[in-house]
């Protein structure tokens, strides 16, 4: 294949008109006697005759070269007397690198013109600014052979009638088109990508209009065009092909606008093509037809407010064609005018997810030619992760004569989507529904649809009408008040539920119940209760008959009519609580309920006792919570039901709060045993006679942070208790004449408590202030002090059991008081001192009432009081191990009596009053310390200590840092 004077012979029908004058072509900057090659030998100016080789302004009969053989390659041109720069065919980038700038207001008229000619040349023209323009009455390249580059910015103007970027193999051409008033016009049209790899981006409030428009033109071709931002539009007045046979990218952004007669997607066979229309005020306009795979392979995807309208819309139109549409995000539609082809003679897919609206005027179309196999999700596809619908805005679906499947698989709650156009299978192929997740409800007139509906998972609710065999398998329900055409079977797993509450659901057609299926049935004491009515007759090959609401009502209800008999009987399902009994006659299923157990019968613990022999047997038995227990099946069910109602977080935190309340006491007798007798010396030998004056000791500060992590293990009554606690305590005190020593405390801790097996957790944020002090006489000592703290208290449990769920929260506020003491006696023998003790603490903890929120299973609990009271025998050691090295030891054993079994008095709405107690408080514990203390400097010391507790099903690890220093 020749090249004539810039064009392939094959393509000359595009640019004749450019050919006649140009005469040949010239080499390395050489001209013919019609080609005028620019030098660049004094300015960058167009308008400089020696700037050119004829050193002649060109005039337009001839054909001009810029390349970067010239010592300035640039040539410029802009607004000036000189007016026009001309020429008869322009080429920016003949054999080597070649600039153009239009700026300005500067105008070139040509031809036609080639940026970047031969393989391995490189051109750039840029027409910038108001006013500034560029002519091509025929034709422009961008990218001939080599590559080449266009930018029109800041309201510069280029015409064409025909435009071709990238236009051979393998060729590069981009293109940007940016800034209010920047415009790129091709009377005829435009292809991006003609033989090699193209882009244009349109940006700004750029604009770009032409006839016809491609992206990705010929085989093995490549296309990418962006429009974004507000006012950037590309407007194909023609058809527009985005992957004609080759690939093909458009995206339209941030408000960009594209518009066209036609749009096709993957045009030919082995073409690709993709369309992204992402953003609020991102369109693509379609005055007709929009085919999505019209003989290739083609994607269509509206996201985040997009919009794609069209009159017809195909999706895998041709034989051999495969299309996907995708219309994703709130505000996302796609409207088509007229019908809706999905898998038209190809195969097609339409996917309509998160709050997107997709709408036809006429019919959609499943599978329309026996070839075509057409696919419409809603929410996602089967196989995929469940995610939220999208709309349908058609009055029918219709499933033609090729395969045509719509699935429903999304996360709709029960109630939430509604799908109410109507089905109807008006070919002969397969057709198919799926339910695979979510809630839907069919409120059309789908009686005409002769295919099979697969539920799967999730609810489907027929509240119109619905024809074809519907088969329920394991993990589906069928519900609704609509009336069912075809056969109804309930597969192993599968559940039939009429009405959205108590409802009749109607059929024409058999039933049949396979064993393991579900009959859910609900009742009210009015007598009312679920039904499933038909004209023909019923098969129970087994099956279980579930039965909700108002229990034990001594009624007996109609649960099923067949017209042309019963054969068969359900195994009926007994609750723990209610004998439900079923009896038969030849065209009907009767139930009985009866309740012949009270909720005491089954309880184990005094936590269950009170929960159901007062709280629950104190409910009218229509109460949610009542119902839902008396739904249980078995005694185990129950009582686990009572214990994870009881709420015995509330009172186990409260046992907590107690026990980590000794932290602080702890922190300030260590403060004091290290001023009584003033270790902060660490002198050779710990004795006595080392107690500093008042001077040397006057005032000390103080802080110690520690972490302790306990758990307590179940009793018979209450579940195990893991609880944690990290805070700081900090103090100041001062010497009082020879022997005292007075200060004032404050510190923040958190609590966090779990209880696993209720499914109840707990966190206390407290804050405490206090007093203290310490007096020696000789080797005794004597410490004291008051402490008040606040604590503000949040808690979440799951309540859970079979058919009942409810997430519970509370909030609310306690106090406390501590009061403590502790007397010491110290026995000195070289480096090593003992110290026996004993000490007495005393907690006051009210807690403020609360009411949970989150169900019917929520308590509410008055404000209560405990009092606890703790005493302490053991023996302290300290032993010098270097010199500004001290270890230290402590055995003990800790008593607690008082409030040892925390309880706290709950109701449910509309109960009595009952009592919970938590997991307890050790009533004996073996206590134990080991610390090393170092000295820093002559004011300050650091100390770290493992503390443990051991006893009566509790362990305890902490570990404490402790700074002081005096002053």
């Amino acid at each position: 294949m020749t090249k004539v004077a810039g064009v392939t012979a094959s393509r000359a029908p595009y640019v004749a008109a450019a050919l006649i004058a140009s005469g040949p072509l010239m080499l390395s900057g050489a001209t013919d006697a019609f080609g005028q090659a620019w030098e660049g030998n004094h300015s960058t100016d167009w308008f400089t005759e020696d700037n050119w080789s004829s050193d002649i302004i060109p005039n337009g009969a001839q054909s001009v070269y810029i390349n970067t053989t010239a010592p300035n390659p640039t040539a410029v041109t802009n607004k000036t007397t000189n007016g026009t720069a001309r020429a008869q065919q322009l080429i920016v980038g003949f054999d080597g690198d070649g600039t153009l700038t239009v700026s300005d207001g500067g105008a070139v008229s040509n031809l036609g013109s080639d940026i970047g000619f031969n393989s391995g040349s490189s051109g750039t023209v840029e027409v910038t600014g108001t006013e500034s323009t560029w002519e091509n009455s025929v034709y422009l390249n961008i990218g001939y052979d080599g590559d080449g580059t266009l930018t029109v910015s800041d309201g510069g103007v280029v015409n064409s009638k025909f435009s071709n970027i990238a236009f051979g193999s393998p060729s590069t051409g981009t293109v940007e088109v940016t800034g209010t008033g920047s415009t790129w016009n091709n009377s005829r049209s435009l292809y991006v990508g003609d033989a090699g790899n193209g882009s244009l981006t349109v940006s700004d409030g750029g604009a770009v209009n032409n006839g016809s428009g491609r992206i990705g033109n010929f085989n093995g071709s490549t296309g990418t065009v962006e429009v974004t931002g507000t006012g950037s539009t590309w407007d194909s007045s023609g058809s527009l092909y985005v992957g004609y046979r080759g690939d093909g990218t458009l995206t339209v952004s941030d408000g960009g606008a594209v518009s066209s007669a036609n749009g096709y997607i993957g045009f030919s066979s082995g073409s690709t093509g993709a369309v992204e229309v992402a953003g609020t005020g991102s369109t693509w306009e379609n005055s007709g037809t929009l085919y999505v795979g019209t003989s290739g392979g083609g994607t269509l995807t509206v996201s985040d407010g997009g919009a794609v309208s069209n009159a017809t819309g195909y999706i895998g139109a041709g034989s051999g064609s495969t299309g996907t549409v995708e219309v994703i995000g709130t505000g996302s539609t796609w409207e088509n005018s007229g019908w809706l082809f999905v898998g038209h003679d190809g195969d097609g897919t339409l996917t309509i997810s998160e709050e997107a609206t997709v709408s036809a005027s006429e019919a959609v179309v499943l599978g329309s030619y026996s070839t075509g196999s057409g696919v419409l999700n809603i929410g996602a596809g089967s196989g995929e992760t469940a995610a939220a619908a999208g709309t349908l805005d058609a009055s029918t679906v219709e499933f033609g004569d090729g395969t045509a499947t719509l699935v429903f698989n999304h996360t709709g709650e029960t109630g939430a989507y509604q799908f109410d156009a109507d089905l109807s299978s008006t070919g002969s192929g397969t057709h198919s529904i799926v339910h695979v997740s979510g809630w839907t409800d069919l409120s059309g007139d789908s009686a005409n649809f002769t295919g099979t509906t697969e539920v799967n998972g999730g609810t489907l609710s027929v509240s119109g009408a619905l024809g074809g065999l519907l088969n329920i398998n394991s993990g589906g329900t069928l519900a609704g008040t609509g009336t069912l055409s075809g056969p109804l079977i309930v597969n192993s797993g599968g559940t039939v539920a009429p009405g959205n509450s108590i409802g009749t659901l109607m059929t024409t057609d058999t039933v049949t119940f396979e064993t393991g299926s579900t009959y859910q049935v609900e009742i009210d004491e009015a007598g009312n209760s679920d039904l499933i009515a038909t004209t023909s007759t019923a098969t129970i090959n087994g099956g279980t008959v579930a039965v909700s609401g108002e229990l034990g009502s001594n009624t007996t209800y109609t649960i099923l009519t067949a017209e042309d008999g019963v054969t068969g009987e359900f195994d009926a399902l007994d609750t723990a609580f209610v004998d439900n009994t079923l009896s038969y006659d030849a065209n009907a299923v009767y139930l009985t309920s009866t309740h012949v157990v009270d909720f005491c019968e089954y309880a184990g613990t005094a936590n269950q006792t009170a929960v159901a022999c007062i709280g629950l047997d104190s409910l009218d038995t229509s109460h949610d919570l009542a119902q839902a227990v008396l739904a249980l099946t078995t005694a185990e069910e129950a009582r686990a039901a009572y214990d994870a109602l009881s709420g015995e977080i509330h009172p186990s935190l409260k046992g907590a709060l107690v026990d980590n309340s000794q932290r602080n006491i702890a922190a300030v007798n260590r403060r004091l045993l290290t001023i009584f007798p003033d270790h902060d010396e660490m002198a050779s030998t710990v004795t006595h006679s080392d107690v500093s004056t008042p001077a040397e000791n006057a005032n000390g500060f103080w802080a110690e942070g520690y972490g302790v992590w306990s758990s307590s293990d179940a009793t018979e009554n209450t579940a195990k208790l893991d609880n944690t606690v990290g805070g700081l305590v900090y103090g100041l005190d001062r010497q009082v004449g020879d022997n005292w020593r007075l200060g004032a405390l404050g510190g923040h801790s958190r609590t966090a408590v779990k209880q696993s097996a209720r499914q109840s957790s707990g966190s206390v944020d407290t804050w405490s202030l206090g007093l203290y002090g310490g007096g020696e006489a000789g080797a005794s000592v004597l410490n004291f002090g008051a402490i008040y703290n606040w604590h503000s208290v949040e808690t979440e449990r799951k309540v859970s059991f079979t058919g009942f769920s409810n997430d519970l929260s509370a909030k609310y506020d306690a106090q406390s008081w501590q009061l403590f003491g502790e007397a010491s006696h110290r026995m000195q023998a070289s480096k090593l001192m003992l110290e026996p003790f004993a000490g007495v603490s005393h907690i006051s903890l009210e807690t403020n009432g609360f009411s949970e929120s989150g169900g019917s299973a929520a308590l509410t609990a008055a404000s209560t009081t405990q009092n606890t009271t703790f005493t302490m025998l053991g023996v302290r050691s300290t032993f010098q191990v270097l010199d500004g090295l001290n270890a230290r030891g402590m055995v003990g054993w800790r008593h607690a009596f008082g409030d040892t079994n925390p309880s706290t008095v709950f109701a449910f709405s509309g109960s009595d009053p009952f009592t919970v107690t938590g997991a307890p408080i050790a009533e004996d514990a073996f206590v134990t310390e080991l610390a090393l203390e170092s000295k820093l400097s002559d004011t300050a010391f650091l100390a770290a200590s493992y503390n443990g507790q051991y006893g009566d099903g509790i362990t305890a690890n902490g570990f404490n840092l402790k700074f002081r220093t005096k002053f």
